[in-house]
């Protein structure tokens, strides 16, 4: 019986060589369909009722692009602009030791060269808030001469400006808090819409920013009151005296 069995298993092993084995077919498979990628987990503002109706209003940015390039800058303008950065234009985040140019400065130098009334930064979205709503951040555009120039989001940490609103916890805590944070978020954004005007351009470049830093500011150690841990300090420099030349 045991050589019954290995001869069958022997005759089906030579079938098997001998025929052609059909080719798999091929069975496509369904492509995989994901969630379109959002750049921001969204939610709703920390406090509602803090948020002003005037933020809800925006303008549509399609209505804006259509203008762009009509009309170049004129030399006088473009140069102002982008001449260099003044010592007393700039500022140092005492943390991090990024140097910036002060908002103030940002603003004399639009208005030197296009005049007041002749440039606006519009908001052209809502504001929103990250997931965790520690964040509120908004898209604008800079318009010269009702002219679209650049667009850029400006974000801002909501608990940067804690301290500033109070200690009650009330709406108009809140209120102050999220104004606070929806002004440097306009800042910010134009900072970097103003980048593409050439506006102090210089401190996007890691050692021109170097060598500022080593001759307008200075840190120090200090104590960190709340972790009591030496943290690293940066702070301007005190003007030079006559004995120091």
């Amino acid at each position: 019986m045991t050589a019954v069995r290995q001869a069958a298993a022997a005759a089906a092993a030579a079938a098997s060589k001998a025929a052609p084995r059909a080719a798999p077919r091929a069975v496509p498979r369904a492509p995989k369909v994901e969630a379109a990628p959002t750049a921001w987990p969204v939610a709703a503002p920390p406090n509602p009722e803090a948020v002003p109706a005037a933020w809800s209003r925006w303008t549509d940015p399609r209505k804006l692009y259509g203008s762009v390039s009509l009309q170049p800058l004129s030399p006088e303008a473009a140069s102002a602009l982008a001449a260099p950065a003044q010592s007393s234009e700039l500022d140092i985040d005492p943390e991090r030791g990024w140097l910036y140019l002060r908002r103030d400065a940002y603003l004399r130098r639009l208005d030197a060269a296009v005049g007041r009334n002749n440039w606006a930064l519009v908001p052209i979205g809502p504001v929103e808030f990250t997931s965790k709503q520690s964040t509120i951040f908004r898209p604008f555009a800079l318009l010269l001469y009702s002219r679209f120039v650049s667009e850029a989001v400006g974000d801002c940490q909501i608990s940067t400006f804690a301290g500033n609103a109070g200690d009650n916890g009330s709406v108009t805590d809140a209120t102050r808090q999220l104004q606070l944070a929806h002004a440097w978020c306009e800042y910010i954004a134009l900072v970097r819409t103003c980048k593409d005007l050439g506006v102090a351009s210089e401190l996007w470049d890691p050692r021109v920013v170097g060598k500022l830093r080593d001759q307008l500011f200075m840190s120090v150690w200090t104590s960190d009151p709340a972790s009591g841990r030496n943290i690293r300090q940066w702070k301007p420099r005190p003007p030079s005296t006559p004995e120091d030349d």
